[in-house]
């Protein structure tokens, strides 16, 4: 018991560490917002990533919709075969991991292309 309040009093001690140092060394004088760096990144064309290196972008046009977007479409997913895996290697019950990754990559066949489908109506 002693042994975690110790480890409990050493974290909340690093945050705290941590914490003033990011207060006493913020930059003196004028500070760019988020906001500007992403107006000028938009404004200009000089700040562009590869994507892909399949064409350039601009990272100030990927907003947070198509952010959203990918996300959901991911979790429409199917559950990965390390499922069925690790059942196998804890002695749990591999058959019905086994059962769940196939009805769920089942599933997916209908689930992914509806969920795409409603993320471009609504964000994209």
């Amino acid at each position: 018991m002693k042994s975690k309040k110790k480890f409990m009093i050493l974290w909340v001690l690093l945050i705290a560490v941590l914490f003033a140092g990011s207060l006493l060394t913020a930059p003196p004088g004028k500070t760019e917002t988020i906001q500007t760096a992403m107006r000028d990144a938009v404004l200009h064309e000089e700040n562009q990533i590869s994507l892909f290196g399949w064409k350039n972008v601009n990272p100030g046009l990927i907003s947070a919709m198509t952010v959203s977007a990918i996300l959901l479409i991911a979790a429409a997913c199917p559950v990965g075969a390390n499922v069925a895996v690790y059942a196998q290697l804890h002695d749990a019950d591999y058959a019905y991991a086994v059962e769940t990754v196939v009805v769920s990559v089942l599933l997916s066949i209908v689930t992914v292309p509806l969920v795409a489908g409603l993320a471009n109506l609504v964000w994209l």
